[in-house]
This record gives C-alpha cells, structure tokens and sequence, in this order.
C-alpha cells in the first residue's frame, strides 16, 4: 500500500491520540470527537493509564445533541463547565461535513 495512503489513515484514526476532531476532552478517560465524516459524534474513553499506546474507544454513536447528552449522562458524572458551553453550543443535528467548523 502507499506510504501515503497509510500515513494519511494514521492521522485520520478515531482511536489515535493525535484524532484532529476532537470536540473536548474531559480527563484522560474520556473524550467527544466527531466522526472523520462529520456525520456523528462519538463519546470515547480509555483505560485509567494515559499513555500513547492506550487506544481510545467509541462508547456510541449519536447525530442529536439529546441523544448525545442522555448519553453522556451515563458515561460522565458530571461535566466541566467549559465542556458544558461547548455541548450547549453544538447544533441540534450534526450535518454531513460542517461538524467540526466551530468545535473542532
């Protein structure tokens, strides 16, 4: 396979710690990114160990913002203040390719 190719796939990796979409993160456990097609978010965490090799893991999948936030209950005790202004910013849908224009 190209180089290329491969090298592009690596950055663009929901899993990868370096994932350019990500819309905020909370801790080292866990994070909200949006998906490399802008069409979903998706919550992920990780094991307690912050380090490179631990891979991030998707925890579901939502285009609303009520299903993502009655999800986010469930995963998070409670969320930051500045994690919560930018949830209320998020539109009410997530739309193909302008996901990540203002929150990413």
């Amino acid at each position: 396979m190209n180089v290329e190719i491969n090298k592009h796939r690596r950055i663009l990796s929901e899993e990868a710690d370096d994932y350019p979409h990500v819309v905020f993160q909370q801790g080292a456990t866990f994070r909200l990114i949006t998906c490399r097609d802008g069409i979903q978010w998706i919550p992920q965490t990780r094991g307690t160990q912050a380090v490179a090799s631990t891979r991030w893991k998707p925890r579901s999948y939502h285009r609303s913002k009520k299903s993502l936030i009655r999800r986010l209950h469930t995963l998070l005790p409670e969320v930051d203040p500045k994690n919560q202004a930018i949830l209320d910013a998020l539109p009410s849908w997530i739309e193909e390719g302008g996901a990540c224009d203002d929150h990413c």
